[in-house]
């Protein structure tokens, strides 16, 4: 008899993991439905993922991220801008779903399933300093801690 209360307990279980799980995620699937893509928070978002995009190809064709290449500042830069933009909206969920949505229809490399991982790495970085370093070809353990932590973000796009 206790055996099949367990058994039953864990079918119960197993149904409402299931059901939870599909209502989360037609949920996201409504959010990124819903979202404002005239937003500021979109447009951040695009910018963020656009950037990165780029950092990321010219990273892979280059073999290194040249910190001395105007695109690549130029990029960096507006990496940095987005990336302070949805740090400062961390705990304000409508931005932050609107800044995701921008960012996984930016391109391709950023997904649902990676982007939260993504704002979190990037927008822990401090890239302002790094755009400052790079600008005023300052080299310092800060600029190499930075750059090598986004080089590892970069890394992760790959997978």
């Amino acid at each position: 008899m206790k055996m099949k209360q367990i058994g039953l307990k864990i079918l119960m279980v197993s149904v409402m993991v299931t059901a939870l799980m599909v209502s989360s995620c037609s949920s996201l699937n409504q959010v990124a439905s819903n979202t404002s893509t005239t937003s500021q928070a979109y447009v951040s978002g695009q910018g963020f993922g656009t950037s990165l995009k780029s950092l990321y190809s010219s990273y892979k064709s280059e073999g290194k991220l040249d910190l001395s290449n105007a695109t690549n500042l130029l990029n960096l830069a507006t990496l940095a801008t987005n990336a302070s933009a949805i740090k400062g909206n961390m705990k304000n969920a409508t931005f932050y779903k609107e800044f995701a949505a921008g960012a996984v229809n930016s391109n391709t490399l950023i997904t649902n399933s990676n982007v939260g991982s993504i704002i979190s790495a990037v927008s822990g970085l401090d890239l302002n300093s790094l755009v400052s370093n790079a600008k005023n070809n300052v080299s310092n353990a800060t600029t190499t801690t930075t750059t090598n932590a986004l080089i590892s973000v970069l890394n992760t796009l790959a997978k």
